[in-house]
This record gives C-alpha cells, structure tokens and sequence, in this order.
C-alpha cells in the first residue's frame, strides 16, 4: 500500500523494529523493577495549569479555556483543582 508514492508497510515495519528495540532496552534496565505512579498524579500542578492561573482575572476564563485548547467547563475544573492545590 502507498500514500503518495510512500510506502506505508516501510512504516509499520519501522515502527514494529523501534517498538521492540524500547521494549528490550526497557527490559534490560528496568527488568524486575515496579513503578509506581501516585493516584492523582494526573492532577498533580502543571506549568500551564499555573500559567492559567496567573493569567485569571475571574471574567477571562472563556478566553483562556479557548486559548489552552479546552472547554469552558474544563478550564473551571482545572482552576477549581488549582486553587485546591494551592490552598492546601
């Protein structure tokens, strides 16, 4: 198969080699080894999400929820989390 004149099956197959060259690279180092990640650690503060936070002044949080790529309900959850974290 060729999307404009390139091979898609060169793609697949090159991506099958770097899938398990990591998987090998990552079983030979971390072989045994158990990593954990916190519960809430996709809530943990971010650099944008303080960013955000400087840059609210309670009437831009549609602006800025269109800016970061997000909805307006997301970006009053994000900063409702924030000022959570910060509080604490």
């Amino acid at each position: 198969m060729s999307v404009q004149g390139i091979c898609v099956g060169s793609f697949v197959g090159m991506a099958s080699v770097i899938g398990l060259s990591a998987a090998g690279s990552l079983s030979t180092y971390w072989a045994g080894l158990v990593v954990a990640f916190p519960k809430d650690a996709q809530y943990k503060l971010t650099l944008k999400g303080l960013e955000i936070c400087d840059q609210i002044d309670g009437r831009n949080q549609y602006g800025l929820a269109c800016w970061s790529g997000m909805t307006s309900r997301g970006m009053g959850e994000l900063l409702q989390r924030i000022l959570e974290k910060v509080k604490t």
